[in-house]
């Protein structure tokens, strides 16, 4: 009598209406696309760049080396394009606000960069680059990423 139970309430409609809903729940939680955020928004947001007024910059040149400052906070980077010459060593302050959650670590693709910033701290990366452009962007990926454009 104990097993009939069981079984029965196993089939109602009650307990599968539930498991619907943790499924629902759970696409939307881990594919965001399927509920209408599309990779075209994503991109617009990369051209736009954060609220704050991010800007394109190029690096300046101090005797043989060139220089770049970057800042992250809790909506992007402060610049989103950093022009710098190929093949001359760049050296890359980079700094975060506390508010900007993963941002407070940075990643240069393609180049020996992964720093993190604790505090607010002034942290630098000394690389030369090949020509090319390099995105730079948080671990996550939550912040908008920039690029690095060598030339």
């Amino acid at each position: 009598m104990f097993e009939r139970g069981i079984s029965r309430g196993l089939s109602s409609p009650i307990l599968l209406g539930g498991l619907a809903i943790v499924v629902i729940a759970a696409a939307f939680f881990f594919s965001p696309q399927i509920f209408g955020a599309s990779s075209k928004s994503s991109q617009q947001a990369v051209a736009q760049g954060p609220a704050t007024g991010a800007q394109n910059s190029a690096a300046q040149v101090v005797g043989q080396v060139q220089q770049v400052s970057l800042k992250a906070s809790g909506s992007g980077y402060d610049q989103q394009v950093i022009n710098v010459k190929a093949r001359v060593p760049v050296h890359l302050t980079f700094s975060a606000d506390a508010s900007a959650g993963c941002g407070t670590e940075l990643i240069v693709d393609g180049q020996p960069v992964h720093l993190t910033s604790n505090n607010g701290q002034s942290v630098t990366a000394d690389f030369t680059p090949a020509a090319g452009t390099y995105a730079y962007h948080c671990p996550a990926g939550v912040l908008p990423p920039g690029k690095l454009v060598a030339s």
